[in-house]
């Protein structure tokens, strides 16, 4: 696998949620939203607590986007948060450095509304990958 390093490859990834079928027929609401030799990162999850675009709050929230990176047969689970530093301290992180790629969170849309639930498939994941 060769990533150009002093360049500092690039990616913002707008995700496109199909359905993946397993061998018993049912489904799953994974996306591969990152792909590039043996490296695959797919999405699991969105946990969104930010504030309600329609609601006055105390603080922005959270959300954390939870994803799986594979390295040929090696596996980990992480995520990464849209609130990043609170207090000046990174109590949320926004990015995660695995398997000698450098991953960051860039943006996650839409922002919730009180009242308008969001499922998997409303979001829009950006995250850069170098």
């Amino acid at each position: 696998m060769n990533f150009n390093k002093a360049l500092g490859f690039t990616l913002l990834i707008a995700i496109f949620f199909l359905s993946c079928s397993t061998d018993d027929g049912s489904s799953d609401n994974e996306s591969v939203i990152y792909q590039e030799g043996n490296i695959t990162i797919t999405l699991k999850n969105i946990d969104d607590d930010r504030c309600p675009t329609n609601i006055n709050c105390v603080w922005a929230g959270n959300a954390e986007v939870k994803m799986t990176i594979t390295n040929e047969d090696e596996t980990m689970d992480f995520g990464l948060n849209t609130a990043g530093f609170i207090n000046n301290e990174l109590n949320f992180p926004t990015s995660a450095s695995i398997f000698d790629l450098h991953i960051e969170l860039i943006a996650l849309q839409p922002l919730p509304e009180e009242g308008v639930p969001l499922s998997l498939e409303d979001y829009t994941v950006s995250i850069q990958v170098n």
